[in-house]
């Protein structure tokens, strides 16, 4: 058992494990869907012709490749919770440029909530990596809206404000959540404590 010096410790192993782990899944599961998506898109569409928005898929499964082409690799692999940041906000800012090139003020709003609001619960990593990731998508949803209504107008929609609404509420899961996991690495860190003491005391009685 690896010696774990205080309960910060141990939250924070545990923390880059469950992110590689959940991240490696996000990705793969991106790289998979990403592409279904653009031909149900292109199939729907009426003569299946091309359009910008498969642009907006190339580009976002190039970046999608080169991530996961660096996700065995060091520079990745030291850096979790910034390839994770990066992959949700790809994912806020394609969908904004895909909803701006559909006309798309009803969808894509949502669809950026819906990965701001999965991101709190699905990665650990806390208030200010998910306040950052809030304030990337709140751009992202400004983009989308106030390029199709306009800047001002678009502050000023009921929609926007639900929607921020949501980014808040996501800080304060990812707040819950830390809190928990805080506890929980505390328990975990007194008992491991009390094994550490136990087996040391039996070594001492073999020693004997």
């Amino acid at each position: 058992m690896a010696r774990i010096d205080s309960p910060q410790q141990l939250l924070l192993e545990e923390r880059e494990r469950s992110v590689r782990e959940r991240l490696r899944i996000a990705l793969w599961l991106c790289v998979f869907t990403t592409p279904v998506f653009a031909v149900v898109e292109l199939a729907l569409r009426p003569g299946g012709a091309f359009s910008p928005y498969e642009f907006v898929t190339l580009g976002q499964m190039i970046f999608l490749l080169v991530l996961a082409w660096f996700f065995t690799r060091p520079i990745v692999q030291n850096h979790l919770l910034w390839s994770a940041l990066a992959l949700t906000l790809e994912l806020c800012f394609a969908t904004a440029w895909a909803g701006v090139l559909r006309g798309d003020t009803a969808a894509s709003p949502v669809m950026i909530l819906l990965v701001v609001m999965a991101s709190s619960i699905l990665f650990p990593w806390g208030v200010a990596w998910q306040a950052a990731l809030v304030v990337g998508g709140a751009f992202a949803l400004l983009w989308n809206l106030g390029f199709l209504l306009g800047f001002a107008e678009a502050t000023q929609q009921p929609v926007t404000w639900a929607l921020g609404i949501g980014f808040g509420t996501s800080i304060m899961i990812a707040y819950w959540l830390e809190d928990s996991r805080k506890r929980v690495a505390q328990e975990n860190f007194e008992r491991r404590q009390v094994q550490n003491e136990l087996h040391e005391a039996h070594a001492r009685l073999e020693r004997r």
